[in-house]
């Protein structure tokens, strides 16, 4: 397989390259009051998403290819509604949720891992022993230490390497370690003794830098070894974690494994090399090495004793390949669906069903390195109930429902922003102050001219501002409300009125059927109350003749609670 001419493209480099790659569409579709610098977000639905699942990703300037770009760390709704952003000064990325529940990210800005609990709070830091940290990936494992990778740098004399070579050049390879929480090295292996830097398709001739392997996946395949995925070898490496040897090598100059099943082409450039809980290998293919070049997500069945490489599944973009020259993660469900990131490739973030069909699509003029999608929700705060059930409502009129919101933070919090899909419901009396510890009833009103079911999904924000929008911590609760005529007459009732000409044009007749003093009142399909008047009387008249044509309800209230409804019809 012959080098490729982006392979050598130093990092800083790559920000022509990208911003000539990437186009994305631009719209937003509902108003989630977010910062000014907030790149937008296009959402197309294929299918109908599922709530509750999140997906996590982060805007990067992308090594200046976007340098007008904001960093943001996000975590949006399948609309791309965000329910936690936060605003960083340097790029932040590979943010995910930890098998232990934590959170995790990588700030640029420091060159350090962070882990935040599930109020969103940093809890913990990560950053490499005796070298330089590689940002590519960082693992919490079961056993709660810290898997991480690193670069460690040398000064090799190339020209006694390779032909042509030149003296004094610096040469990154691959270094990893696990620490305990503390920092504390259990484990570390270097690629230096492991490596020949000419397994690389790298430029070797290059007077200044040469990164050899450019590690950017780890993965536990058991709990003795690790899979590596290096980018310029074209190579998933297998280790022994016990020995430190090499137990096999897939792809690049030192592949082992001969190919079968679906196709036979192999990958190149690629990323993200996971382990599936079928037993399957899944990595994300950049495809630099494909006629015409495209990314694809690869699944292979590999026969380690036999060194066979059985090829279960090549998911692409459909109808039209997304190309991803550079960046890029797959992450596999349970269910059998799967969200990729298309690293610079746009659109930029695609979920697929079990059957490979896609559901919901992202779209922003920016570009993620990887993206995830997890159950979660914040425990920053909580509501007394799962659902907003309001009460039925006629057209143009106005109901109201309500939600506790507790506060579990040991700082106050202000509820200021209530994000409606619909844009039909909004928050009454905001912004509303929360103390720590403290709980509040929060507001909401609905209206709506049409008839229906309205079924709507409200993001209840706290939106910080110190001098502009920096970070939102929000949660979802779903709301239900129907629109219809007969919403002011409750299904119930014993009409206890009769009432004649219906509809009327001037004088409607009442025969009360009930003993006992009775209120009466005429009001509008809204509420608005018209006449109104109390009688002891059997028989009564009520003239509409000054009322304009329409319906009316018509209520009867008595002494001992008991309320009745008529609709009249104003001719």
């Amino acid at each position: 397989m012959k080098p490729t001419k982006f392979l050598q493209l130093p990092i800083f480099g790559l920000a022509l390259l990208i911003s000539s790659l990437i186009h994305a569409q631009t719209i937003i579709s509902i108003d989630d009051n977010l910062p000014d610098d907030f790149t937008p977000i296009h959402v197309e639905h294929f299918d109908a998403p599922v709530n509750n699942q999140y997906f996590f990703f982060a805007y990067m300037r992308a090594w200046n290819a976007y340098p007008d770009a904001t960093p943001y760390l996000i975590i949006a709704d399948n609309y791309g509604t965000p329910v936690f952003y936060r605003k960083f000064d340097y790029d932040v990325m590979d943010f995910k949720i930890q098998p232990n529940g934590q959170l995790s990210y990588y700030d640029n800005g420091t060159n350090k891992h962070y882990v935040m609990d599930s109020d969103l709070q940093v809890v913990n830091e990560a950053d490499y022993a005796g070298y330089s940290l590689d940002f590519h990936d960082f693992h919490i494992l079961d056993n709660g230490n810290y898997l991480l990778l690193g670069m460690e740098y040398r000064v090799v004399d190339m020209d006694t390497v390779v032909q042509g070579g030149f003296p004094a050049v610096t040469v990154g390879n691959t270094s990893i370690q696990i620490q305990d929480p503390n920092q504390n090295v259990l484990f570390e292996w270097s690629g230096w003794d492991h490596f020949k830097i000419t397994d690389s398709y790298a430029d070797l001739l290059d007077p200044n830098y040469i990164d050899v392997a450019h590690t950017n996946a780890l993965e536990l395949d058991d709990n003795n070894t690790l899979l590596l995925s290096n980018r310029n070898m074209y190579e998933i490496t297998k280790i022994d974690m016990n020995t430190g040897d090499v137990i096999w090598r897939l792809g690049g100059k030192n592949n082992e494994f001969t190919y079968t099943g679906l196709d036979t082409l192999g990958f190149s450039a690629q990323h993200d090399i996971r382990k599936l809980p079928n037993g399957l290998y899944q990595l994300f293919d950049n495809g630099w090495e494909m006629n015409p070049p495209f990314s694809s997500v690869l699944q292979l069945d590999l026969d380690e004793e036999n060194r066979v490489a059985h090829v279960v599944k090549r998911l692409r973009s459909q109808p039209e390949d997304i190309m991803g020259w550079i960046m890029g993660n797959a992450q596999y469900h349970d269910d059998g669906s799967m969200v990729v990131c298309w690293g610079s490739g746009a659109p930029n973030i695609t979920e697929f069903d079990a059957n490979d069909n896609k559901t919901v699509e992202f779209s922003y003029d920016v570009a993620s390195y990887r993206a995830y999608k997890f159950n979660w929700e914040t425990t920053a705060f909580d509501f007394n109930k799962d659902n907003i059930a309001f009460e039925d409502v006629q057209p143009g009129g106005l109901t109201t429902g309500s939600v506790t919101i507790t506060n579990n933070l040991s700082n106050e919090i202000e509820i200021n922003n209530i994000v409606s899909r619909t844009g039909l419901f909004t928050g009454n009396e905001l912004p509303i102050l929360i103390p720590a510890g403290e709980n509040r009833e929060i507001k909401i009103s609905f209206t709506s001219d049409d008839l229906g079911t309205y079924n709507d999904v409200l993001t209840i924000c706290y939106d910080v501002d110190e001098e502009s929008l920096t970070q939102r911590i929000a949660k979802q609760i779903t709301a239900t409300v129907d629109v219809t005529e007969d919403a002011a007459i409750p299904d119930n009732y014993v009409n206890v009125l009769q009432v004649y000409p219906n509809p009327v044009s001037d004088k409607l007749n009442i025969k009360n059927l009930k003993e006992g003093t009775t209120h009466l009142s005429v009001s509008t399909l809204q509420g608005k109350i018209l006449k109104q008047f109390s009688s002891d009387s059997k028989n009564l008249v009520i003239d509409f003749a000054d009322l304009p044509a329409g319906i009316y309800i018509l209520k009867a209230t008595y002494p001992d609670g008991f309320s009745s409804h008529t609709k009249i019809i104003r001719q």
